[in-house]
């Protein structure tokens, strides 16, 4: 998936609230991280993989992919704040190594932390790869999750729209 034009309009948004909420200068990159693992932690607690003690079935496809959503646009965030112009038109694809959600989620916490300490390290060189394995990861378990490009596309644009309304209404 070539996520350039999503790169784009989440580029314009995060410009929009810098401007908004006076955070000109400021490195917003570690808060990115957090409220992507974050995100991500309200996405695996509305599919429910983890909880054996519970009976109670996953939330419906369409609150998992809300939230599914909310993760992509700190990803593409992160990812712009790369300043990296191949990430921006590589092809990412599912890696699908991992065979289930716990895994994907371990892995994908690993690999987000891991991008965090090559961007404040000495490791720099390696923020390119790590990036495109993360995305990777989250590409594959939006897969397992029956989400397709266009779902998550459409999805995109949709919940970037009602970014833009709580905006207007000082959010």
């Amino acid at each position: 998936m070539i996520f350039k034009e999503l790169f784009k309009e989440q580029i314009k948004l995060d410009n929009r609230i810098i401007k908004e909420h006076k955070l000109e200068g400021q490195d917003l990159f570690n808060n990115k991280i957090v409220s992507f693992i974050v995100e991500l932690s309200e996405c695996s607690n509305e599919i429910r993989f983890f909880k054996h003690w519970s009976n109670k079935g996953p939330s419906p496809k369409a609150v998992i992919l809300e939230e599914a959503i909310d993760c992509l646009h700190f990803l593409l965030s992160i990812g712009n704040d790369l300043n990296n112009d191949y990430l921006l038109s590589y092809n990412y694809e599912p890696d699908n190594k991992n065979m289930t959600f716990t895994d994907d989620f371990i892995d994908i916490i690993n690999k987000v932390t891991s991008l965090q300490v090559c961007h404040r390290g000495k490791y720099k060189e390696l923020e390119e790869y790590m990036y495109i394995e993360l995305l990777s990861v989250f590409l594959s378990f939006c897969n397992k999750l029956g989400f397709t490009e266009k779902d998550l596309e459409m999805a995109y644009y949709k919940k970037n729209a009602i970014n833009y309304k709580r905006q207007d209404m000082g959010y």
